[in-house]
């Protein structure tokens, strides 16, 4: 048994599909609403039911549209996107080319549909100076079904950046062969002087693995980026659960968060709920499964760099054995693991 575990990890780390971690699905979490976006956007029908692992390998031919609009990011990027990636975070470059396979022109790295894109590789590419991408002529292309994912990408990338830097850092358009790409004066000299400061073998070989684990984070990549970034360069746009007065601290949401965007916390007597933003992918999962309804949405919020927590403070009783919180206004004094434990024993000492 052991044997053929190790024998499938080995094939499938250098496999030319995405990875995918069934209990981080959103329909592996809960059952009141089905997300099947991978499902939906699969060209080959080739995702059955992510949650219990069923997906068709042999069918997949790597587009890794599942890895642009899982929500609970259950799918990571392919070996190859991984390796593209991670050259281009190391090159020093300020600018940099992605495009689409099926585009005749140039790129730095190539995807089998720019709608593969994650928003979060697009940000952090396009904070080291400059991002363009490039594609042919979409509307005749038979890949063209994936551009909705492609505008949801840049939807969610324009709101991180803002409009102005948006404007100054990204461009998007078409480009045919033999047109060149823009280089800039670090560009140009910059491999000349990377060449004067090479590295020692193991101090490359740290380097490569920062960035290898840098890329399969990617949105911990991104939030490391950001914190490097000079004072004063303004706020970015993530997303947030809005808690309303209705939540009394019950830990639900924080428990069912495939990402762990959310914990509940106790100072003293008072109960808060603290959300990560830049954990948060919007999938809403804590507002399909309260049960208290007490979560209005998923909102678009800004943050400056550095800034990791949004801390809201909710009205919630304590419980007289454990401290826990109990929902307020109850005629309960326990919580329900205290009650549960209390009917066990007196079932066991009546």
């Amino acid at each position: 048994m052991i044997g053929k575990m190790l024998v499938k990890e080995a094939m499938n780390a250098g496999a030319a599909h995405p990875q995918l971690s069934s209990g981080r699905c959103i329909d592996a979490r809960q059952a009141k609403e089905k997300c099947g976006l991978c499902a939906g956007v699969c060209p080959k029908g080739a995702i059955i039911a992510p949650q219990n692992g069923r997906i068709d390998w042999d069918l997949c031919v790597g587009c890794e549209l599942c890895t642009s609009v899982c929500p609970a990011e259950a799918f990571s990027l392919t070996a190859d996107t991984r390796a593209a990636a991670q050259r281009l975070l190391g090159d020093g470059r300020s600018s940099h080319v992605v495009g689409c396979r099926m585009t005749q022109a140039g790129a730095d790295m190539k995807l089998w549909c720019l709608g593969s894109l994650r928003w979060e590789l697009a940000a952090r590419l396009a904070l080291e100076g400059r991002l363009e991408l490039v594609h042919g002529d979409c509307e005749a292309c038979e890949r063209r079904g994936s551009l909705p994912c492609f505008d949801k990408t840049i939807e969610r990338l324009r709101h991180f950046l803002g409009e102005e830097r948006y404007a100054r850092m990204v461009s998007v358009g078409r480009r045919e062969a033999g047109e060149g790409r823009e280089v800039t004066r670090r560009d140009l000299f910059g491999g000349l002087f990377r060449r004067g400061r090479e590295q020692p073998p193991k101090e490359q070989q740290a380097q490569q693995e920062k960035l290898s684990s840098e890329v399969e984070g990617v949105r911990l990549s991104l939030v490391r980026r950001m914190d490097r970034l000079p004072e004063g360069e303004g706020t970015f746009g993530f997303v947030s659960p809005s808690f309303t007065d209705k939540c009394w601290a019950c830990g639900i949401c924080e428990r069912i968060c495939p990402n762990r965007a959310i914990e509940m916390e106790k100072r003293g007597e008072e109960w808060t709920v603290a959300c990560y933003p830049s954990l948060c992918t919007g999938c809403g999962t804590c507002g399909v499964i309260c049960p208290e309804k007490a979560i209005d949405g998923v909102i678009p919020i800004r943050i400056e760099p550095g800034v990791r927590r949004v801390v809201v403070h909710v009205n919630a009783g304590v419980c007289a054995d454990c401290g826990a919180a109990i929902k307020p206004g109850s005629a309960d004094t326990l919580c329900i693991r205290c009650k549960a434990k209390a009917r066990s024993k007196r079932r066991i000492n009546p």
